[in-house]
């Protein structure tokens, strides 16, 4: 956020992440031919990739509208939209529709139209790979369906884990149990009904915070993601600034796939947070 850094060279760092995104996505596409279930990576699971690919669909988006390469990005996003698509990752899906709903309220006609064609041919993706799973018989379809149910067990492990988070912020309401240690004091936590005997984080941000920081860290945190919204909005409404409304649209992506999982405290993921944040920040100075 210190450093003079001009336009030129973000843009060109953009179009590093989109390639970097593409090229994780065609990894994980064939290895969801190989495997038949889901697209992922060796060292980004279905959630993390998915949290990448859904915070990068909107940039490649709008560098179709000001960009001379429109093709080129075309097919980025093409890329992008269907290894999403692939990755089955709930959170990471509804993460990029509320990214998108938020593009479709601040945007201009050119970008409402862009979204909803994208949403159509998301819609054909999403029909091409489930006759394409009927057809070999693979497992994508019965993952697909387990999606669709509410009373899957994944949901209702995540409930489990979320009212164990509850119940340690009401023991440590002001400080928590202490930051990095939902781990260490799940297991005292641990509802019976629950499979996993330990668990890393709350699989949500807000209680996740409020466990491991009590009210302090999570007001603190809030108020600094909201500072981070506001001034991106601010800085996109005076300047009109496309390149600010793509990077608004994917760090909202990022932010609601966090309250169904809690990828961005992997490292090379929660970079993004701080990265974004710092954009805005300098946009909004400047």
């Amino acid at each position: 956020m210190e450093e003079k850094f001009p336009k030129d060279n973000l843009e060109g760092m953009l179009n590093y992440w989109i390639l970097g995104a593409t090229m994780l996505s065609f990894a994980g596409i064939n290895i969801y031919f190989y495997k038949g279930i889901y697209a992922e990576t060796y060292f980004l699971g279905k959630n993390g990739l998915g949290t990448l690919l859904a915070m990068t669909l909107p940039i490649a988006q709008i560098k179709i509208i000001n960009s001379k390469e429109k093709l080129l990005y075309y097919i980025f996003s093409f890329i992008i939209l269907t290894g999403l698509i692939l990755t089955m990752s709930q959170g990471a899906i509804i993460g990029l529709i509320v990214g998108e709903i938020i593009l479709f309220i601040l945007g201009d006609k050119r970008i409402r139209r862009q979204i909803l064609t994208f949403g159509i041919i998301g819609i054909l993706i999403l029909c091409a790979f489930i006759g394409h799973s009927l057809i070999v018989k693979d497992n994508l379809f019965s993952y697909f369906l387990t999606r669709l149910d509410m009373q899957s067990s994944s949901k209702t492990e995540r409930i489990y884990i979320w009212k164990s988070a509850w119940k340690m912020f009401l023991d440590h309401p002001i400080t928590g149990v202490g930051f990095g240690s939902f781990s260490l004091a799940y297991p005292y936590y641990k509802l019976p009904q629950a499979r996993g005997q330990t668990m890393s984080f709350a699989h949500n941000l807000p209680l996740n915070l409020l466990a491991e920081t009590g009210i302090l860290g999570f007001i603190t945190f809030t108020l600094l993601t909201l500072s981070f919204f506001w001034k991106g909005i601010k800085s996109y409404l005076k300047n009109k600034d496309l390149m600010l409304i793509s990077l608004i649209g994917g760090f909202t992506a990022y932010m609601v796939h966090q309250l169904f999982d809690g990828t961005m405290w992997s490292l090379h993921l929660g970079i993004f947070f701080f990265l974004l944040g710092a954009i805005f920040n300098k946009s909004y100075e400047s």
